[in-house]
């Protein structure tokens, strides 16, 4: 996956969304999402 572009991550259980311009701003709202509240995120490259 390519480290610049935009993405977008989701909360596949409380539907919370972001839109980051780095895969390592991505990394950072999931991993803090899933740290606070457990839930599962995921993110993904928008082409």
């Amino acid at each position: 996956m390519r480290e610049s572009g935009v993405f977008h991550v989701v909360c596949r259980e409380c539907r919370t969304e972001s839109v980051v311009d780095r895969r390592a701003d991505a990394e950072t709202v999931a991993e803090s999402h899933r740290s606070a509240v457990g839930h599962r995120v995921e993110f993904a490259r928008v082409e």
